[in-house]
């Protein structure tokens, strides 16, 4: 039924309204139910109900015998007996007090003891509506600080994701935590610059009938301070056909000494060696073991994302173009100009970075100022093609530093290349098209594992790259396994050749060895020709060529020769 005063919705034959209070008249429009009638002794007629406060026994009626404890309760013998009230004491509980005022509305004596204002008036009536107002109260009060606190939450939640996700600013920063994240997982001081171990590598390229590709594996070493040797015996080489027909191939490049070794111990015995005259700097420069290499890279990655943050950007939630999720999307539009005003400010940066330049002074042996002589000259011999405009867009999580994709495009006249990068489970996915054409198509991903004696990490690849219409499918494997315990030893080199010293015999020895690799030999053979017979001896000299010596042995030189720059401009965005 509904309440007379505020019209709400309440429970039949209820006393209040428990939303406003109001006492309600059962009989208007509401049919009141009769209680369970009490047959009389002997039968009567029905006799219709009057308004009186009092009506006394008619006579010639029997009347129904009456309780010990109410003796002077008149009994109304021809109407439908009400149930037997109880005492006074006993009229606190819901039902008897519903059942009361049932027959207050209908202008009914209650057992014909009490009237309508007694039971309105009396002391547990009155406790009942004062404990039903206090119960809305408290439920008004309750909601109200329910209300504040989901105001003060959202304003607050508001506030919180403005200051830490909202900014491109921010978003920035996400993408490029990425990249040191990357950085630090696979550049560690120790495994950087001391370790050994082996590899393995499965590597297939199918390009429509034909089949490219490579199996081998190997062992690496490594002290940067001292030497590198890297070893491979390839048991699978395919150009379209097998160019390895039985047995493996074993090769092996070793430097040290401010040499690069290299051995073909199926063609030729000795080492055959050239000098390479910088290697022992950039070793002693790599090897300090006081070069912080974590610190080095993370730094170099924090200052370009400082630089581009301070480059202009746009920013707005929309549908991400790269994986389809809600996404924040960051917008960088960076013609030749914007370019190099990003390149400019992370030079600065750089030039600032006490953590950064402590790092290279010790890897290049310069001070600040060469340091920052160096960067100046660098960002002068960088040219920035005016056509060329990058557009990149930095995706991330709505709510929370989610990195869902990066797009770059490149916009050069009529011509778009856009690449886009999207994390996958354990790697990235990789693609791109060349105005709307397909150019990559490529997922890679990398697994760890670790024992007692190694770390394995393998890193596979898989896909298509395409050239034009045509599909080259990929699918490669690269699996490193690092001793935990590192044991770098040299190399006996003792016997071996300079290139340059070699004699007819020395070559012929290799082509005659590379017969039982006969489809080999028919690629590599026209190579070894036209090398070695650059080495002509001093006595041999042609008029009007140059005769470099290197040196007991002199190479041929044409006088026609174009002089190439040393200080060649570095071309950014080309």
């Amino acid at each position: 039924m509904k309440c007379i005063s505020c019209q709400n919705e309440i429970q039949d034959g209820l006393l209040t309204c428990p939303v406003c209070g109001t006492i309600q008249n059962l009989n208007n429009g509401v049919a009141v139910q009769p209680a369970q009638t009490v047959q009389p002794v002997q039968p009567v007629q029905p006799v219709q109900p009057v308004q009186q406060v009092a009506v006394p026994p008619q006579p010639g009626v029997p009347v129904p015998p009456v309780q010990p404890q109410v003796p002077q309760a008149p009994v109304q013998p021809q109407v439908q007996a009400q149930p037997v009230g109880p005492a006074p004491q006993a009229l606190g509980t819901v039902s008897q007090r519903d059942a009361i005022v049932q027959g207050i509305q209908s202008g009914n004596l209650i057992n014909g003891m009490y009237t309508a204002d007694e039971v309105v008036n009396s002391k547990e009536h009155q406790n009942f509506v004062q404990e039903e107002k206090k119960g809305k109260k408290k439920k008004i009060i309750i909601s109200c600080v329910i209300l504040a606190v989901l105001i003060g939450l959202i304003i607050g939640g508001f506030v919180f994701y403005r200051q830490q996700f909202e900014t491109a600013d921010k978003r920035i920063e996400v993408f490029f935590d990425v990249v040191n994240k990357e950085i630090s997982s696979e550049i560690k001081n120790d495994t950087f610059v001391k370790n050994n171990g082996d590899y393995k590598v499965d590597l297939t390229v199918v390009e429509n009938d034909k089949q490219y590709g490579t199996t081998l594996d190997g062992k690496f070493s490594y002290n940067l301070g001292q030497l590198i040797d890297l070893t491979a015996n390839v048991t699978k080489l395919k150009y379209g056909d097998d160019l390895i027909d039985k047995d493996p191939m074993n090769f092996e490049l070793y430097l040290n000494d401010s040499k690069a070794y290299f051995n073909f111990q199926n063609l030729y015995e000795k080492y055959i060696y050239v000098d390479f005259d910088n290697l022992t700097e950039i070793k002693h420069n790599i090897s300090q073991n006081d070069i912080v290499y974590t610190v080095l890279f993370k730094q170099l990655v924090k200052d370009m994302s400082k630089a581009v943050v301070q480059s202009q950007s746009t920013q707005k939630i929309e549908k991400s173009s790269i994986n389809g999720k809600n996404a924040n999307v960051v917008k960088l539009q960076l013609n030749s100009d914007n370019r190099k005003n990003v390149i400019k400010r992370y030079f600065e940066i750089l030039e600032e970075d006490q953590a950064f330049l402590e790092q290279y002074r010790k890897l290049s042996g310069k001070d600040d100022k060469a340091i920052r002589d160096d960067l100046e000259l660098k960002l002068k011999q960088m040219v920035f093609d005016s056509e060329l405009t990058v557009n990149i867009e930095l995706h991330t999580g709505i709510f929370k530093s989610e990195f869902i994709g990066l797009k770059v495009a490149l916009v050069k006249g009529d011509t778009t290349e856009v690449y886009t990068i999207k994390p996958i489970t354990g790697g990235y996915s990789i693609k791109s098209t060349k105005n709307k054409d397909q150019m990559l198509d490529l997922k890679y991903t990398k697994t760890k594992g670790m024992t007692s004696t190694t770390r394995t990490t393998t890193h596979n690849i898989s896909g298509s790259i395409y050239d034009g219409k045509v599909a080259r499918n990929i699918n490669g494997t690269l699996e490193i396994n690092e001793n935990v315990v590192v044991d770098v030893q040299e190399v006996k080199v003792k016997d071996s050749i300079k290139l340059t010293n070699m004699t007819e015999e020395d070559f012929n020895t290799i082509l005659t060895n590379l017969d039982k690799y006969s489809k080999l030999k028919s690629l590599i053979a026209p190579t070894i020709d036209q090398y070695r017979q650059t080495l002509v001896p001093q006595d041999n000299c042609s008029p009007g060529m140059n005769c470099v010596s290197l040196d007991d042995t002199t190479v041929e030189e044409s006088t026609n020769t174009t002089e190439i720059p040393t200080d060649e401009p570095i071309s950014v965005g080309e």
